[in-house]
């Protein structure tokens, strides 16, 4: 399996190594994310997910460990057109949570701010 960070060769390559963002190093492992794939790379090797537990991670490792409510969430899913419920939130932090865990050996990265919403407790660099 290639590494996300291999040389790039075409203007394509190029493309998709701007979308990669590295969400945390934790345990000695380094997690990326290539928000165009949805996949989650860690150590270089692909982890699938799902695209809009993607694009939650991706949200929320860009904003550096601060609070993301769950308005904030759906409006960066859903841009304000045909949102549904809040509570689907939920089930794609669920999902997000159980594809970290796996990959981290069962640590929790991603909090629950009681009554406020959702913020990844790690360090968090934009690449």
């Amino acid at each position: 399996m290639e590494s996300p960070t291999a040389v790039a060769g075409s203007a394509a390559d190029t493309d998709a190594k701007a979308c990669l963002i590295r969400v945390l190093t934790r345990g000695g492992h380094r997690l990326e994310l290539d928000s165009n794939q949805h996949s989650l790379f860690v150590d270089g090797f692909q982890v699938r997910i799902e695209p809009s537990p993607c694009r939650i991670l991706e949200f929320l490792a860009l904003r550096k460990g601060t609070v993301a409510t769950k308005e904030m969430i759906l409006d960066h899913l859903y841009g304000g057109i045909d949102e549904p419920e809040s509570k689907i939130i939920d089930v794609f932090v669920c999902k997000l949570r159980k594809a970290l865990a796996a990959v981290l050996g069962g640590e929790e990265v991603i909090e629950t701010v009681w009554g406020r919403g959702y913020v990844l407790r790690t360090a968090v660099d934009a690449a």
